[in-house]
């Protein structure tokens, strides 16, 4: 089922950011500009509470991110951050925990898009959550992100519908504490 659906790049917008410094603005990471410094998000503090959400058109398989960079290595870029997804922004689940190399090349992740069962983890929001920049103490950057998947109509029809059939047929079944689990292998798996 796999080779079936062709991976693309994914469409998303920025949903929710928490903070930003001057006109380091998040919708700059939309945009691949590896030579202009003006082209980035930059954080207006480096605490561990700072992340960006993107939003996807609709729930997707999404396989890789990638990270552009500046034309050279750059003390905010991150060294340790972790990458969330979900189709509920509230419930969340890692799909990577990882950092840039300290270059200028850009980097391409491939992201946890299955569970353990094989079946595919539909996604409609991304989380980066910035944990450590390359320079001590200092706010985080990111100059561009691309991610790419699938999200072929029949794919994530048939995806959403094996997830709500499994948890219909443990509900049924008087299995409330079944579902819950269920859902939270779902989401961390």
């Amino acid at each position: 089922m796999d080779d079936k659906y062709e991976t693309i790049k994914l469409s998303y917008t920025i949903h929710k950011y928490s903070s930003y410094s001057a006109s380091y603005v998040p919708e700059n990471i939309m945009v691949n500009k590896p030579s202009d410094q003006l082209s980035r998000w930059f954080t207006d503090s480096s605490t561990s509470s700072q992340f960006i959400v993107l939003r996807l058109k609709g729930p997707s398989i999404v396989e890789t991110i990638k990270f552009g960079k500046y034309t050279k290595p750059h003390v905010s870029d991150l060294k340790k951050f972790q990458i969330l997804g979900g189709t509920d922004e509230n419930n969340l689940s890692l799909l990577l925990s990882s950092g840039l190399n300290k270059d200028s090349a850009p980097e391409t992740f491939r992201l946890r898009h299955k569970t353990q069962e094989g079946l595919f983890l539909p996604v409609t929001y991304i989380k980066i959550v910035p944990l450590q920049s390359w320079g001590p103490a200092y706010n985080y950057t990111i100059w561009y992100v691309e991610l790419h998947g699938k999200n072929h109509r029949e794919l994530i029809a048939k995806t959403m519908e094996t997830i709500n059939l499994n948890l219909e047929i443990m509900w049924g079944a008087g299995c409330e504490a079944l579902v819950q689990e269920y859902i939270d292998m779902m989401n961390n798996t």
